[in-house]
């Protein structure tokens, strides 16, 4: 922004604050650092023919802004306002308006397109949506979940929920997204349940370590341990 415009900027707070508060003018001017000449100059001045020009196609540019939503940047809105005014205006003075009244085009996120293919893993579908368990131990669902750190690196936390009393029955955290890894790293280590009520053993013990059945959600397989 340049330095006339941010003085411009000053002189008309203080004569809006002036007029709409009461503030006294000898003391806007100070606390802005600022001459009362200097002010007084400004306000008994003439409009020169530019600076009614700069406000009429500001008026315009801010028109067509709000007609489309302010997708528009300076370029597009120079080649609009050229059209529709019959003029040739230079995109360097419709970018210092714009900049003026903090006007900049809203980005739009550009859409993905995606491949669809085929997983290259489809699993059984054991749990055929059944979420839901009369007993512990009967259904286990876990899943990996990432998490971006202040320092750059990932976390991995992979968890095991079960479905009768919506539970964590154990957990491992770990630096990579490594399943096999994360079980022999101490998944199944956790403290879980020894007994349930049909006298099986938790996933604590070796003879009642689960074997992994698989949900199908959308394409990505979700692992289900279950007795």
């Amino acid at each position: 922004m340049s330095r006339r415009i941010r003085r411009r900027r000053v002189y008309e707070t203080i004569c809006a604050l002036h007029q709409e508060k009461g503030y006294e003018t000898a003391s806007l001017c100070a606390l802005a650092g600022i001459p009362r000449s200097a002010y007084y100059k400004w306000l008994n001045r003439e409009t020169c023919a530019s600076e009614k020009e700069n406000t009429l196609l500001l008026e315009e540019l801010i028109r067509l802004y709000s007609e489309v939503n302010g997708i528009y940047g300076y370029r597009r809105m120079t080649m609009n306002v050229n059209s529709r005014l019959k003029r040739n205006y230079n995109r360097k003075r419709i970018y210092r308006l714009m900049k003026s009244v903090h006007m900049q085009a809203v980005i739009r996120r550009k859409k993905k397109h995606y491949i669809m293919s085929e997983p290259r893993v489809t699993a059984e579908n054991v749990l055929n949506r059944e979420f839901t368990a009369d007993r512990p131990n009967e259904k286990w669902l876990t899943d990996v979940t990432e998490f971006k750190l202040q320092n750059g690196k990932k976390a991995y936390l992979s968890a095991i929920l079960d479905l009768h009393d919506k539970s964590i029955v154990a957990y491992a955290l770990g630096h990579s997204n490594n399943n096999q890894g994360e079980e022999e790293k101490g998944l199944y280590a956790k403290t879980l349940p020894t007994d349930d009520s049909s006298g099986r053993k938790g996933a604590g013990g070796c003879e009642g370590r689960p074997s992994p059945l698989y949900h199908r959600s959308g394409v990505t397989p979700v692992p289900i341990y279950r007795h």
